[in-house]
């Protein structure tokens, strides 16, 4: 997939704000890289430690020296822009479109009211279309845990099985985020450690930006079986490590989930209630709400069912695993190439094209009339179908005016259409056949069906994430429908 070839992230990590919001950013830079881009991160504070981690996966830095938030200088020369911080507005992505740029906003909880950017991301649990109500017209939104930002390190490892999950604990992870202001991670060590079992492993992991290592050293020293990691470089190795762990309330708990590793989630910031909340009440982590002092009992609790509760750490697990599959990245970058794609008529220049298309071996394994089509039927075809007055048929591009494939609706009762379409070769698996059914909705029909095989998995998948209800099943074909809203 052609990418473009600067991507500016834009934001700040220190002891005051944490890490996140960088390694956040660290990964969609790792993805975009992977695709032959150019990354960048655009900061006006950031510890040395994250300086020194930005340079090491080989991010290029771009300090900002004042930062008047419709300022937009430094974006120069970006493709995309990404924004990923709490103090960054609504009128900061607006500067930056009128400055000519492709904005993608993070936003966990939907400060920057009203949104702006082209493309808003919000990967955590509670995330959902009323939080970020009043967005403009143009703002896709891209919501909840399939969309969540993982690093490399994360996308191909296997969760832990249900047999891993069953054995005792005897490794116990303590992460607490890089910063950890509150200096969480001693309160949680110092009440922890008492009650471990003996021969249980303890790992503590701190980022070098954290102001209490001093304290975190000392404590740890009169544990025999205990030691500290200070910024670990593949957090994922750590997880796969233990067998149960402790961890903040945030988008970083995604990275656990993501190996299916039983959790105690510590909610210490006001922005992590939301996260703490929702993990709750789908069961995916025992949670404790630590927003002034860590509270004993409620904490003595649940490391008792985190240690010793083996059918809830099993069932945990495995729910987690299921919930965060490591893609999200993918589908980001995904959406951001296809934003501003379009409908294009066909017409009879389009033709050798199309038939092209039709003729692909998997275009013809997936047919109803699996038939090699001749050129001249083609082209007879082709004539018959753009004189059909109430009928539409499109080449879907990128904004680039790359051909992704081809979508025709053709026209049944007043209302209503039956959908046809495929994917071009290369831009198969690639979100392409889902951005052409969302741009088909504004077709002007009321009503879409479609008829898709019962062996074609992929777009059995993809129609019912488009919403469309799967209506009954005959002749080897599976039926669906979509009412449309009214405009």
């Amino acid at each position: 997939m052609p990418t473009p070839a600067t991507l500016i992230l834009r934001a700040d990590g220190s002891p005051l704000i944490g890490t996140g919001h960088v390694m956040r950013c660290l990964a969609l830079a790792q993805a975009w890289q992977d695709r032959g881009g150019h990354a960048v991160l655009a900061f006006a504070e950031l510890s040395p430690a994250l300086e020194s981690r930005l340079g090491s996966e080989h991010v290029a830095l771009r300090r900002i020296t004042q930062t008047p938030n419709n300022t937009t200088a430094w974006a120069d020369g970006a493709d995309w822009v990404i924004l990923d911080g709490y103090h960054f507005s609504a009128d900061l992505q607006t500067s930056l479109i009128q400055a000519g740029h492709r904005v993608l906003a993070i936003d966990d909880n939907g400060q920057s009211t009203p949104p702006a950017a082209h493309l808003l991301l919000n990967p955590n649990l509670h995330a959902r279309r009323a939080l970020h109500d009043g967005h403009a017209p143009h703002t896709e939104l891209l919501l909840g845990p399939r969309f969540a930002p993982l690093r490399r390190e994360f996308i191909h490892l296997h969760p832990k099985s249900a047999e891993a999950a069953a054995l005792p604990v005897r490794k116990l992870l303590i992460s607490l985020g890089g910063a950890d202001p509150p200096n969480r991670t001693l309160d949680v060590l110092r009440r922890a450690a008492p009650q471990l079992p003996d021969g249980v492993q303890l790992r503590v992991i701190a980022g070098g930006s954290n102001p209490h290592l001093p304290s975190l050293r000392e404590c740890l020293r009169h544990h025999a079986q205990a030691e500290l990691v200070v910024d670990a470089p593949r957090m994922a190795e750590h997880y796969l490590w233990a067998d149960a762990a402790v961890l903040p309330a945030s988008t970083s708990c995604l990275e656990a989930f993501r190996c299916g590793l039983p959790c105690i989630l510590i909610a210490s910031m006001d922005n992590q209630r939301e996260v703490a909340a929702h993990a709750r009440a789908l069961d995916l982590a025992e949670v404790v709400e630590a927003s002034h002092e860590l509270p004993e009992d409620r904490f003595d609790t649940v490391l008792g069912t985190l240690l010793h509760d083996t059918e809830w750490r099993v069932a945990q697990s495995a729910r987690t695993a299921r919930l965060v599959d490591g893609q999200g990245c993918r589908r980001i970058l995904q959406a951001m190439h296809l934003h501003g794609a379009r409908l294009d008529p066909v017409g009879l220049d389009d033709a050798c094209l199309l038939w092209e298309w039709a003729n692909d071996p998997e275009v013809r394994r997936h047919s109803f009339h699996p038939e090699p089509i001749p050129w001249e039927n083609h082209l007879g075809w082709l004539r018959s179908r753009l004189a059909e007055p109430d009928s539409k048929f499109f080449i879907a591009r990128t904004s680039s005016g790359e051909a992704i494939g081809q979508i025709r609706l053709q026209a049944q009762s007043p209302g209503q259409a039956l959908i046809h379409l495929s994917a071009a070769p290369t831009w198969r698996g690639r979100g392409a056949g889902a951005r052409m059914l969302q741009l088909a909705e504004s077709a002007g029909f009321r009503r879409l069906h479609a008829r898709v095989k019962q062996d074609n998995t992929a777009s059995l998948r993809m129609f019912e994430a488009a919403g469309f209800e799967r209506m009954d099943e005959n002749d080897g074909a599976c039926q669906f429908q979509k009412n449309l809203p009214l405009p």
